[in-house]
């Protein structure tokens, strides 16, 4: 995964859905503060049109914020943010427009603070790097039009105070917003590396786990039918068409069993786990996992996380069916599909309010996801590179 970015949602998506209401209520405060500020300074508007196409273009930036930070539509990409930040610059040049020659103050213009909402909102969805280099441009552009109208203030100070004043607004809430991101993708990658390291002592241990609990397993199976048999046999004296029969069958069943083991992959486990922990082990379909050439060994660990994490959640949502569960895995030239499909007889709203964080992280680690939801039928379509 060396091409995700260093953000918080790309490293972090459920923490990103927590602060996704601080986005919402920047994104709502934008046109709010903007509407009130042109109320106030109407004295100073030569042109209404302009000042109102200035709140259409900050409107439209909110509107972006709270399109692309939904999590069934993650990540938010680079392009969407330059689409928030190029609103609000085209904002300012029209709020700049609609009261050239006639603005007194510049202290009293609502865009420059705008910007700088705007880009401390982004702080979850983009580097640092970024929100400092478009902290940087913004002021740079905001700056050069407060130079441009400096002749019209009527503060008798020099114009590089009213560039002052009109650029630091931007530059402080983009270095807060860059600090904030930095600092969360650090934390997150320190806890990373310690949590890998970690593993990685353990993993001796897990072998030596991992050997007793097959070995623990094949001693069950010898409880169960060939220790009671060899029993009967030293008991009855004799080796009888009947006791030999009943040794193939034995023998049979074994090795149908170790074959089976053999054939599970991982998914497989992890459904028939999520299916006895929900208690409805008994109900799953017998073509629960399609993956004949068994290439969903090939996720790697984050990727396999995240898949078991949404069949676990499924299994918990009380109006799932386990017996409509299916997992197909299908190659496709370079990349391997995976769709998941079930039932969930349940509203739309209901369905997000538990999945949606789970759709969310399948979102940033197959970034091609696709969910639909036609009740009770949910499909979920992702791909992978083998």
């Amino acid at each position: 995964m060396t091409d995700r970015e260093r953000t918080l949602q790309q490293l972090h998506p459920l923490g990103t859905l927590a602060t996704r209401p601080i986005t919402l209520v920047a994104a709502a405060s934008l046109p709010i503060y903007a509407s009130v500020m042109t109320w106030l300074n109407g004295a100073d508007i030569r042109s209404t049109p302009l000042a109102a196409l200035a709140l259409i273009a900050i409107t439209a930036s909110g509107v972006i914020l709270v399109v692309g930070s939904r999590p069934l539509v993650a990540p938010f990409t680079r392009a969407q943010s330059a689409a928030a930040v190029g609103a609000a610059l085209v904002a300012l040049t029209l709020s700049v427009a609609s009261t050239w020659t006639l603005n007194s103050y510049v202290r009293d213009d609502w865009a420059a603070p705008a910007i700088g909402l705007v880009l401390l909102a982004l702080a979850p969805f983009r580097p640092a790097s970024w929100i400092v280099l478009a902290g940087l441009l913004s002021a740079g552009f905001a700056g050069v039009l407060a130079a441009i109208q400096s002749p019209w203030f009527v503060t008798p100070v020099p114009p590089t105070v009213f560039v002052v004043t009109q650029t630091v607004p931007i530059v402080a809430l983009a270095l807060a917003s860059a600090a904030f991101s930095r600092s969360l993708v650090r934390g997150l990658e320190r806890w990373s590396e310690q949590a890998t390291t970690a593993v990685s002592a353990l993993g001796d241990s897990r072998v030596d786990w991992i050997a007793r609990s097959v070995q623990q397993d094949r001693v069950t199976i010898l409880g169960r039918a060939v220790i009671p048999y060899f029993a009967s046999v030293v008991q009855s004296g004799e080796v009888t068409a009947e006791s030999r029969e009943r040794a193939r069958e034995i023998a049979d069943s074994i090795r149908s069993v170790m074959v089976a083991d053999i054939d599970r992959s991982w998914l497989d486990g992890i459904v028939e786990q999520a299916a006895m922990g929900a208690g409805v082990a008994g109900r799953l379909s017998s073509t629960a996992v399609i993956d004949a050439a068994g290439l969903v060994t090939e996720l790697d660990i984050d990727r396999r996380t995240a898949l078991r994490a949404l069949v676990v959640a499924l299994f918990s949502h009380p109006d799932f069916s386990p017996s409509s569960l299916q997992i197909r895995v299908i190659p496709d030239g370079e990349r391997v599909f995976i769709t998941l499909n079930a039932a969930v007889d349940c509203s739309g709203g209901r369905l997000r309010t538990r999945l949606e964080p789970y759709f969310a992280v399948m979102r940033i680690l197959f970034p091609d996801s696709v969910v639909a939801f036609d009740r009770p039928s949910l499909r979920l379509r992702f791909s992978y590179e083998q």
